[in-house]
């Protein structure tokens, strides 16, 4: 499937499998993926994978999209704005939950909330940013070099398989804007974790046979509407997407 590059489009979801499931992904706002055919493409990639080896098993690696589009004309000479979507690894194997909720209620008692202003001045910590109906944003600043870099993840549950989307962002010299680029990625991976929870909600509800029970299916689909609306920045787009994502091919 080919993906457009214009700035903020809206990137269609597609048929990627994690841990046996088929679900719906799209990388998030603002975002453009990776090409594995190109030689230089596939070393990001790979190069993205290999940062998480340990962590994450990708299946969809993206890049900001003015970014690439500048880096495939040959006016930038370095990506600077990274990410991959995947499912999260523990002990080596892709993590599958019962109990969504019990799940969330143990992942954000593992992270301190703070805001982006606190979290960047915390090295090494990862902390809670956003928590959204199904998902939440964590994250901060990597490391205090030169040129430090900044990382956010949002780790929501999709078909019983943990499905995390990684993003590392440039840091500012001397920590300058480093809040507010933290801020912003977050605000994106929250945007873009609400739409696929919604999208592969839509695509299992389509999927269920005639005699299912679908009083309690749609208020798990009311429920994820409901979260949507608390994130200002969906808009009209999610949508546009929603409308536009192609269907499953069996």
């Amino acid at each position: 499937m080919t993906l457009g590059l214009t700035v903020g489009g809206p990137a269609r979801a597609e048929t990627l499998v994690v841990a046996g499931v088929p679900l719906e992904l799209s990388a998030p706002p603002g975002f453009c993926r990776l090409s594995p055919e190109s030689p230089a493409e596939a070393g990001l990639i790979n190069w993205l994978a290999r940062a998480e080896v340990d962590s994450l098993r990708p299946v969809l690696a993206f890049a900001d999209c003015q970014e690439l589009e500048d880096w495939r004309a040959g006016h930038r000479q370095a990506m600077a704005t990274l990410g991959q979507i995947g499912g999260r690894v523990v002990t080596g194997e892709v993590q599958r939950v019962d109990s969504p909720p019990l799940f969330f209620r143990d992942l954000r008692g593992q992270l301190p909330r703070r805001s982006a202003t606190e979290a960047v001045t915390r090295p090494g910590e990862d902390a809670l940013l956003i928590e959204g109906a199904g998902f939440v944003v964590h994250g901060g600043l990597v490391d205090r070099d030169r040129y430090p870099t900044l990382h956010v993840g949002a780790t929501t549950v999709i078909g019983g398989a943990v499905v995390e989307i990684s993003l590392y962002l440039p840091g500012g010299p001397g920590g300058s804007g480093n809040a507010g680029r933290l801020s912003d990625g977050a605000g994106r991976l929250a945007q873009g974790a609400a739409e696929m929870l919604a999208v592969n909600d839509i695509f299992d509800e389509a999927e269920k046979p005639a005699n299912y029970n679908q009083a309690g299916s749609l208020n798990q689909l009311t429920a994820v509407i409901a979260g949507l609306g608390l994130i200002s920045l969906l808009g009209i787009r999610s949508l546009w997407l929603l409308l536009r994502a192609p269907r499953r091919q069996a």
